[in-house]
């Protein structure tokens, strides 16, 4: 890591301003949740990686499954259903059979976050999983809205009649034509379970399923063995003409649909486009997100918190897309007056860096890979701090990059309830593990009452995420420290998400979004 000392001097620090700035906006809890998970590198892209496969099929073909299945509530005509991972409650319906339905939802759940719903998760998998297989990029959004209640038993059925599959997909927003390339490219993928329709599959098959187009990864052979005669799709050549629904579906234009994506370019892009449909299907009235793109730059978890030696301490991160030696970041600040520094100085250099590869999204993207510098540094606990921002030298004679929220700051809203990121942890106590939750008030009243809001992911059982609000107690194993006085309380080891409030200064003030899983790092 080469040092930027030299770099910091007084005029640059008064005309930073004149310097190209980054587009990057800090927070946005959900656009950085959801970069995590579909360029960051999150182990819901390690699931699927490679086109993994599972119950003899691919974790791919249950996710596309499942995100079709959930969508297909859909009605244009009132705006209600879509992809809102209504799913969850419908598990146990007979058109959702299948142990790859339960299984993709458990997959699911733990990644959400009071951001990102498990809907928009949903929709991350298929990305996710098309793109492992081989397929196309689908454009993703975000904002998905989850629901709380069964939706309507409207997924179309092998046994329906042509006019039955062409009203449902007219329902769900899709033409006869789209209706046709949509089943052929959700086909592209797994295949039919002998154990779960028995109608359909008379003899014994090799794994126990019965492939659409006889591979595993994401190709047009669906279309292509269709239209010469050599499929082995069970929808198409079964011995049971009454669920031989892919057959009625793909002939029922004379085959124009499926004979125009006979190219692989053609049909990958129709697919892209489709798939990009399906998944932004929503009820009336969610709003979208723009398209999630890799984040250039992508400011990490900050916290802020008192120290044992008189000083507050500061700790943030920055990802930063590429792996450059030459690379130089230095943080800076701003103190709660206004000044560009405090007397405990005004720019730090990175504690640390780290480089990761990129995964097989990155790396389609043309991302080699990510360096993340991480900081840990000390503020003057009087003037504190107001803002902060990240100065980018590349090193190859570039200008250098401020990122700082287009000129505005990285804000710190507030000093005075803070997540104790040091004194909190993840203990043992006996046979019991759990995270002793810390939280500094700036007060010297023991009294204050001090909450957190605890986030608990859904179950299969209950797929609604637990919200429920915990008063803290003041904890006498930490004596007052530089006007800081300490509440604690003991959660779930589960426990991934909070928020913290406390009643001071005439009113509440509260810190939000709080990912205290960053504690096992």
């Amino acid at each position: 890591m080469p040092s930027c000392r030299s770099a910091l001097k007084w005029g640059f620090l008064f005309s930073y301003a004149s310097l190209p700035i980054a587009a990057a906006h800090w927070p946005d809890f959900r656009m950085e949740g959801l970069d995590g998970l579909l360029w960051g590198g999150s182990f819901l892209s390690l699931i699927t990686g490679n086109c993994t496969m599972r119950d003899n099929t691919t974790i791919a073909a249950q996710w596309v499954r499942l995100a079709y299945h959930d969508m297909s509530t859909h009605d244009v005509g009132d705006g209600s259903g879509g992809l809102d991972a209504s799913i969850a409650f419908e598990l146990d319906r007979a058109q959702n059979i299948g142990i790859g339905m339960a299984g993709s939802v458990s997959d699911f759940l733990g990644f959400t976050s009071p951001s990102v719903s498990l809907a928009d998760v949903i929709a991350v998998g298929t990305v996710l999983g098309v793109a492992s297989c081989g397929g196309p990029l689908i454009p993703l959004r975000g904002g998905r809205v989850d629901a709380t209640t069964p939706g309507p038993a409207t997924v179309p059925e092998p046994q329906e009649d042509l006019a039955s599959h062409t009203e449902s997909f007219k329902r769900q927003g899709f033409s006869q034509s789209e209706m046709i390339a949509l089943v052929a490219c959700g086909h592209s993928l797994g295949g039919v379970r002998t154990e779960d329709f028995p109608d359909i599959i008379h003899a014994p098959v090799d794994g126990n399923v019965a492939l659409f187009d006889g591979t595993q990864g994401f190709d047009h052979t669906v279309v292509s063995g269709y239209l010469d005669g050599t499929t082995p799709n069970p929808l198409v050549i079964g011995p049971n003409s009454t669920t031989n629904s892919d057959l009625r579906i793909f002939s029922s234009d004379g085959n124009a649909t499926m004979q125009s994506l006979a190219s692989p370019e053609n049909f990958n892009k129709v697919c892209a486009d489709l798939f990009e449909r399906m998944i932004d299907t929503v009820p009336r009235g969610v709003q979208l997100t723009e398209v999630v793109e890799p984040m250039q730059y992508k400011v990490g978890q900050t916290t802020l918190f008192p120290g044992n030696d008189g000083m507050l301490r500061l700790t943030t991160g920055i990802r930063v897309v590429g792996l450059h030696s030459s690379r130089c970041v230095t943080l800076f600040w701003n103190d709660r007056q206004g000044s560009v520094c405090s007397t405990a100085g005004c720019s730090a250099s990175p504690s640390s860096t780290f480089e990761s590869v990129g995964t097989f999204m990155a790396v389609r993207r043309g991302i080699d890979g990510y360096t993340t510098y991480t900081f840990d540094t000390k503020v003057n606990v009087t003037s504190s701090i107001s803002k902060f921002w990240f100065k980018i030298e590349e090193g190859d004679g570039s200008e250098a990059v401020l990122v700082d929220n287009d000129g505005a700051g990285l804000v710190i809203n507030q000093d005075t309830v803070l997540f104790d990121r040091a004194r909190s942890a993840f203990v043992t106590e006996g046979t019991t593990f759990h995270l002793n939750l810390v939280v500094a008030v700036r007060t010297s009243d023991p009294t204050t009452k001090v909450s957190a809001l605890t986030y608990a992911i859904g179950t299969e059982a209950q797929p609604t995420p637990k919200r429920e609000t915990v008063e803290l107690s003041p904890d006498s194993r930490f004596p007052p420290v530089v006007g800081y006085t300490f509440f604690s309380g003991n959660f779930p080891n589960s426990l991934q998400w909070v928020d913290i409030a406390a009643e001071v200064e005439g009113g509440v003030v509260r810190e939000t979004n709080i990912q205290v899983s960053i504690l096992r790092e």
